[in-house]
């Protein structure tokens, strides 16, 4: 028998403009996943955001959050992967940063609280992270500190994010995708038009989380949906991948096929489909 994994990303993917999961598409995804439909979501965000946005959706496979770098059971409330950073790695990065005075976003997992430490919020683009953020203490708290290179040789870091304009970030990425022990994804933010750069450990990312659940599940097939560049390495390894109407040229280039957007409710309509040749 032919098991099915299939694996969507969250924003301009499977969230609509308002950033939820219309009822149609919770509707359609619930009914695949009684049918016995192995379904998740690879997401950058954390449990934090993505708890309240999954809620009346029956998930029993984990989730993939921050891009890779852990993996969430919903059903019992704990995390059931996490890959730290080197420290060693950490530090050349955060040092990286400092030289060209770019601050952002330390993510570390402590007793299953996400702990977030930052210096200051400098641009227009972290203080609105920071606002839309800051009152999700169920899953997460934000932590000011001093010395986020100081911080980054005590806790276990998992995750380290940063937000602003392209012309800011794009010579930190490139600094920061020759440090090894680290993987890079530099994408445009789709609700307002600011860009993130994002860094976590090389043994993590969207592609190795999917692999790992591919064997978890005992999934002989997988099936990715995106719009993005943080899509692009699940893309990769992918059995079959579809790109969403509003996805980026370039993804499209790459996929075998191009879906109905996210506002079509593409993702869930094509897996009622394709659940039809089970």
């Amino acid at each position: 028998m032919n098991k099915r994994l299939y694996v969507s990303d969250l924003d301009g993917t499977l969230l609509c403009e308002d950033r939820t999961i219309s009822p149609q598409s919770k509707h359609i995804l619930n009914q695949a996943m009684e049918q016995g439909c192995l379904f998740t979501v690879a997401t950058a965000r954390s449990i934090a955001t993505v708890a309240p946005m999954v809620e009346g959706l029956a998930l029993r496979v984990p989730l993939i959050l921050l891009n890779g770098a852990c993996s969430y059971d919903v059903q019992h409330r704990w995390y059931t992967s996490c890959c730290p950073i080197s420290q060693e790695a950490l530090c050349t990065a955060i040092g990286v940063l400092q030289d060209q005075e770019i601050q952002g976003f330390l993510f570390a997992l402590e007793s299953e609280i996400l702990v977030v430490r930052y210096e200051e919020l400098k641009s227009r683009a972290s203080h609105l992270f920071y606002q839309e953020r800051q009152n999700l203490t169920k899953y997460k708290r934000f932590v000011q500190t001093r010395d986020l290179l100081s911080d980054a040789q005590r806790y276990p870091a998992i995750y380290f994010s940063m937000c602003d304009d392209y012309e800011i970030l794009k010579p930190a990425y490139d600094a920061l995708s020759q440090i090894e022990g680290i993987s890079c994804v530099f994408y445009r933010d789709v609700y307002y038009g600011y860009y993130y750069l994002e860094f976590f450990s090389s043994d993590a990312g969207k592609a190795n989380a999917v692999q790992t659940l591919r064997k978890q599940c005992g999934a002989n097939e997988v099936i990715v949906f995106g719009d993005n560049t943080n899509d692009f390495s699940m893309f990769g390894i992918a059995d079959r991948k579809y790109a969403v109407a509003n996805a980026i040229d370039g993804l499209k280039a790459i996929a075998d096929g191009v879906i109905g957007s996210n506002e079509e409710d593409g993702v869930a309509t094509f897996i009622q489909g394709d659940m039809a040749d089970f």
